[in-house]
């Protein structure tokens, strides 16, 4: 177009106290990995404080204990016996928990969100993976293989699939939650027992042929019956259960879940129930399915934030608690594939060739950059001695350093 680009940085910060900008411009600068040619923008300027969040408070503090298995609950008392009980916060979705990992597991979010809970402290955290450990997506579940596997065909299998005890422990599940509300038992046992016999029927008239309904509609007329109906009526559950059923839409537009009859009419055709549950149930189990979050609210309300330290970027709150440090990134498809195809790139600026374990570690520091920029008024890494001494988790790996300057709870 004729027209010479003047390049323009955007270094104004309106978000962080001044204290919080010029620790994480420190962080950044601090490793040699983040000098190399390439790593960074050359001439890259540092960020400049313009935000109105002022006062002389620890901006940057550390929580810290002895043992790792004692940091979750020492972020669980700082949160509600301070945070909130001496009114520092008005709501607990004005600080946010970021971690490498929100899964709930022993080894990622788990012992915190532990924590948390015995604390009181209510946690809005929807990629816990933990979608399928609901009760409510089990018992929907546990009811369609009673209605379309009556003979529960799936414990005939006889070597290792991780699915099958999955699918028990959903019949197990619904059968508990049928006795805790008897009165609601009657009406999906009917219905399980009436689907049944006509099934069985369909299948003797038409052996080997196509029955005349889906999954799609045995799932509809599942959720119409109660626990469902009542259970819908919880934002909560209600979520959970819309999600199923677009699940079941999407395996549903591939026509694969119209019923079949068996060459003996006897029952529901092998090869059916086991694409059901190759397919769809396997997925369901192995892919770690995440709750719903709804794009117009980032968090809601009455609710303390768990996130990932990805799931943070763009966004910002007024305390931010970083944990999981110390811990090394691993290389990575992401790593190799860079390094793959590094002499094909045609870059803006001079990159030198880097190893994958080299482009780890600087991954590493931009992911600790992100969430170490997210705060508002106070910035609080959790953390062992230990672990702020491995790796990338105090600036330029330098400990001695950052205990001196850092405000220690």
């Amino acid at each position: 177009m004729g027209i010479d680009p003047t390049p323009v940085q955007l270094v104004e910060n309106y978000r962080s106290h001044e204290d919080i900008v010029e620790f994480f411009n420190r962080y950044i600068t601090s490793f040699p990995e983040m000098a190399r040619p390439g790593v960074r923008a050359p001439d890259k300027k540092p960020v400049e404080p313009m935000s109105s969040v002022t006062g002389d408070h620890p901006a940057v503090a550390w929580v810290t204990r002895k043992k790792a298995g004692d940091l979750p609950a020492a972020v669980a008392d700082l949160i509600e016996d301070h945070l909130v009980a001496d009114g520092v916060i008005s709501d607990y979705s004005q600080c946010v928990l970021l971690l490498r990992s929100a899964k709930d597991s022993t080894r990622n979010a788990g012992p915190f969100l532990e924590a948390l809970n015995a604390k009181g402290v209510p946690v809005y955290n929807p990629r816990s993976k933990t979608f399928m450990d609901s009760e409510e997506v089990q018992c929907l579940l546990g009811a369609l293989v009673h209605v379309i596997d009556w003979n529960h065909w799936f414990r005939t299998i006889t070597y290792p699939v991780p699915w099958v005890a999955n699918v028990n422990s959903w019949i197990v599940t619904l059968d508990r939650a049928l006795d805790a509300i008897p009165t609601m038992r009657h009406g999906l046992e009917n219905y399980i027992e009436e689907s049944n016999k006509a099934l069985e029927a369909d299948c003797r008239a038409n052996p080997g042929g196509f029955l005349d309904v889906t999954l799609h509609e045995i799932l509809f007329r599942i959720l119409s019956l109660e626990p469902f109906r009542e259970w819908r009526k919880d934002p909560v559950r209600s979520q959970r259960l819309a999600k199923v059923t677009r699940l079941f839409d999407s395996y549903h537009s591939f026509s694969l879940d119209s019923l079949r009859s068996d060459a003996t009419g006897r029952s529901i055709d092998e090869s059916f129930l086991g694409r059901f549950y190759y397919t769809f149930v396997s997925y369901l189990v192995d892919a770690g399915i995440d709750d719903e979050e709804d794009e117009e609210v980032v968090v809601p309300e009455g609710s303390l934030p768990v996130m990932t330290i990805h799931q943070a970027k763009g966004l910002e709150f007024p305390f931010v608690i970083v944990g999981q440090l110390g811990t090394k990134g691993r290389v990575g498809a992401a790593q190799q594939l860079e390094h793959e195809l590094a002499p094909f790139r045609q870059d803006l600026y001079p990159r030198n060739p880097q190893a994958p374990a080299d482009l780890a570690i600087e991954d590493d520091i931009r992911l600790l950059y992100v969430a170490y920029s997210r705060a508002q008024y106070a910035l609080i890494l959790a953390g062992t001695q230990t672990q702020m001494k491995k790796h990338v988790a105090a600036p330029g790996r330098d400990f001695t350093t950052f205990r001196r300057e850092t405000k220690i709870i």
